[in-house]
């Protein structure tokens, strides 16, 4: 009888799998709608974070003018000081008088031992140096050598004393005006109708609404920090009283 021939089984062959043209679109399709998700999410928190850190700042300097006036006689710092013609100390904004109280033994008041908490981290404009983003109501810290006492505001959680400060529009990266002006040129505040709106006419002396572009963030005299839309700024916000 004859041996039965060799049956050759076929060699296994690997199976190979591949991206079908419709799997590879839906992926990609996937990946689209996730970044649509996340991106504007984290420029969100990003601004959420921003938002928080300008309003850390302003608490602190909020702070730091309690403390300058403890050991002034309960006085706001100047405003803008002029030179002091006998011991040639510079001309002096009320941030540079604040030095002392926000964590600097420096006491020079020369533009680079400024803190840097003066920067508002949502301005559109960040400098190499701290320049004041934020300006002072002018009412309270005087333009001139007489500031104003602190005593002497009636309502300190509805008085502005420091807020988010516009940059000059004529002039490049250049730091906002150390006050807030009022009158004529800069915020025109009503001594007669406190209820009356505030509104702007000159661009470095005026409040910026860089938040969200319509919010802008203040520390009150009392030192708490609040939130303003456009529109909603009174007099009375500004006004020490009577």
């Amino acid at each position: 009888m004859k041996p039965s021939p060799c049956i050759r089984l076929p060699a296994a062959t690997r199976v190979r799998h591949a991206f079908t043209l419709v799997e590879l679109l839906t992926v990609i399709a996937i990946i689209g709608i996730l970044a649509a998700i996340l991106i504007p999410t984290v420029g969100a928190v990003r601004k959420t974070a921003r938002d928080v850190r300008c309003k850390s700042n302003l608490r602190q300097l909020g702070v730091a003018v309690h403390l300058y006036a403890g050991e002034h006689k309960n006085f706001f710092p100047g405003g803008n000081i002029a030179p002091d013609p006998v011991n040639g100390i510079p001309r002096i904004t009320w941030d540079k008088a604040l030095i002392p109280y926000l964590g600097r033994a420096e006491t020079n008041y020369e533009d680079s031992q400024r803190s840097w908490l003066v920067v508002c981290p949502s301005s559109a404009v960040q400098p190499d140096t701290p320049d004041p983003q934020y300006s002072a109501n002018k009412l309270l810290f005087s333009a001139s050598n007489s500031p104003l006492g602190m005593d002497r505001v009636e309502n300190r959680s509805l008085v502005v004393m420091i807020a988010d400060g516009c940059l000059r529009t004529d002039q490049v990266n250049t730091q906002a005006h150390a006050v807030l002006e009022t009158g004529g040129a800069g915020l025109n505040v009503s001594t007669s109708d406190p209820d009356q709106a505030v509104s702007v006419t000159y661009g470095d002396s005026m409040i910026d609404y860089r938040h969200g572009g319509d919010s802008t963030h203040v520390v009150m005299v009392d030192a708490s920090v609040r939130a303003f839309k456009k529109g909603t700024l009174r007099s009375r916000n500004f006004l020490a009283g009577d």
